[in-house]
């Protein structure tokens, strides 16, 4: 795609997860979102099912300062962890 400039890739059909993605030479960041594993974690006072998504971000130094880059992740992982609020954040 010419004139790319955040990419989203998905491997979650493969057993890989600890890769980095690759950024597409006209991009500037690219996320890969992996498999979902069950497992147990912490919710409602007790141990409950979880099934978390890997994500990975990997971002262009010499065009996004690794600072920020790594604020848009945690806002990611902020929205991602709370549906409604990426609900009203849409609106």
């Amino acid at each position: 795609m010419p004139g790319i400039t955040f990419s989203v890739t998905n491997y979650g059909s493969y057993t890989a997860s600890s890769r980095p993605p690759i950024i597409d030479p006209t991009g500037v960041a690219t996320m890969r979102i992996g498999r979902s594993t069950e497992e147990p974690g912490a919710g409602n006072g007790g141990i409950v099912r979880c099934s978390p998504r890997p994500l990975s971000l990997n971002f262009d130094h010499r065009l996004i300062d690794g600072a920020a880059g790594e604020q848009f992740a945690e806002r990611l992982k902020a929205l991602l962890g709370n549906p409604d609020t990426l609900l009203l954040e849409l609106r």
